[in-house]
C-alpha cells in the first residue's frame, strides 16, 4: 500500500479534499458548496455549521475513494484567506465566520483616514498590501466599537483555515502566510504590535494564535475527527498556507522572478522574489512565502464569482454540474 497524502482546499464557494500519492499525482478530489450569506449590504458571511459539516464530507469522500490506493499519511490545509471567525475555548464559533469579501468595515477605515491622513500609507508601509476592507484586522477595529461584548466570550482569534484545522486536531494554531496580510508585518512574515496598536486593537493581541511556518506540523488527527471523516487517528496536520500561497506553490511559482497568474474568487496576476517588494506603494497585494520568498500581485476582484453569477443566469439548469462551463 502506498503511501498517500490529503490536500484540502476551503474556498470561498467550494469546499475540496483531494488525494495524492508521493509523485504528486491526484488519486481522487471531492467537493461540495458552501454558499455564503448576505445579511445585510457589505456584509459577506459563511455558516460555521455548513463549512465543517463539508469539511467532514469531503474528506470521507475522498478517504473512501483512495482506500484502494494506500493509506494517508498526513494532511495540508488551504483556504481563502484573512477575514475572521471568532471561536470561544473550545473552537466553537462565537457567530458566523466573515469572509474577505466583507466591506462593513469601510466606515471605520474612513474615520481612521481621517483622523490621520497618513493611515493607509503608514499600513502599506509596513505590510507592503493596500488595505481590502476585509481583512482581520479592520474586521476586529469594527467589532471592538460595534460589539465589544463578543470579546468576553472569545478565546481565540483565528482565519477560515485554521477553524477548519482545528476541527481536525483540536489544537490552536496559525501561519505566516497570514498573519503577514491580516495586516502584518511583511519584512517579518508575522504579526505587527505597530498595525495593531495603529489599529487600536492592540488589547486583542494575546487572543492570536502563534503564527507556525506553514510546513510544520500544528496538530494530529483526534478521535472525534477520525470518527467523523474515516482518517487514522493521529494522523499529523500541517499549518498550511492560504490559498494564494498555496497556488503559487502548486503552480511551481516558488522562485524568484516566476510570473504566476491565479483565477479563483479573485484574479491575480504577481512575480515571486526572494526580497519584499513596496512598489508601486499603496497598490496591489504582497504575500508572504515559505523559504524567505514574496509574491507581489496585482488583484482583479471580478474572479470566478462572476463566472458562476453568469452561468446562473444563462444556464440555472445546468446548477453544479462540474461540467457546465464545456457544455454551453
Amino acid at each position: 500500500m502506498s503511501d498517500l497524502f490529503l490536500g484540502i482546499d476551503a474556498g470561498s464557494s467550494i469546499m475540496k479534499a483531494a488525494v495524492f500519492d508521493a509523485t504528486g499525482r491526484q488519486i481522487c478530489l471531492a467537493r461540495q458548496r458552501t454558499p455564503l450569506g448576505r445579511p445585510q449590504p457589505g456584509w459577506v458571511e459563511a455558516d460555521p455549521t455548513t463549512c465543517l459539516a463539508a469539511l467532514d464530507s469531503v474528506i470521507s469522500s475522498a478517504v473512501k475513494q483512495s482506500s484502494s490506493h494506500g493509506v494517508i499519511k498526513a494532511v495540508g490545509i488551504s483556504a481563502a484567506m484573512v477575514g475572521l471567525w471568532l471561536v470561544d475555548k473550545n473552537g466553537k464559533a462565537l457567530r458566523p465566520g466573515i469572509n474577505w469579501e466583507d466591506s462593513r468595515s469601510q466606515q471605520l477605515l474612513d474615520g481612521l483616514t481621517q483622523d490621520k491622513p497618513t493611515f493607509l500609507a503608514d499600513v502599506f508601509d509596513i505590510s507592503g498590501s493596500a488595505l481590502q476592507q476585509g481583512c482581520t484586522l479592520p474586521l476586529l477595529a469594527w467589532f471592538k466599537r460595534n460589539d465589544p461584548d463578543i470579546f468576553q466570550q472569545t478565546a481565540h482569534i483565528l482565519t477560515y483555515k485554521d477553524f477548519l484545522r482545528h476541527h481536525l486536531t483540536g489544537r490552536f494554531a496559525g501561519d505566516v502566510s497570514e498573519a503577514a496580510v491580516m495586516p502584518g508585518d511583511a519584512r517579518s512574515q508575522g504579526h505587527s504590535e505597530t498595525l495593531m496598536k495603529l489599529f487600536q486593537i492592540e488589547d486583542l493581541a494575546d487572543l492570536m494564535p502563534p503564527a507556525l511556518p506553514s510546513h510544520c506540523v500544528a496538530g494530529h488527527v483526534t478521535p472525534k475527527a477520525s470518527k467523523e471523516t474515516g482518517l487514522p487517528e493521529g494522523t499529523p496536520v500541517v499549518a498550511g498556507a492560504g490559498d494564494v500561497i498555496a497556488n503559487v506553490i502548486g503552480s511551481g511559482g516558488l522562485k524568484h522572478t516566476a510570473v504566476t497568474a491565479i483565477l479563483g474568487t479573485t484574479c491575480m496576476v504577481g512575480v515571486c522574489s526572494d526580497e519584499p517588494v513596496f512598489t508601486p506603494a499603496g497598490l496591489g497585494l504582497l504575500f508572504s512565502m515559505p523559504e524567505r520568498h514574496w509574491y507581489r500581485a496585482m488583484v482583479n476582484v471580478a474572479g470566478t464569482l462572476n463566472l458562476d453569477w453568469a452561468m446562473a443566469l444563462v444556464a440555472p439548469e445546468l446548477g453544479d454540474d462540474p461540467d457546465k462551463f464545456a457544455k454551453v
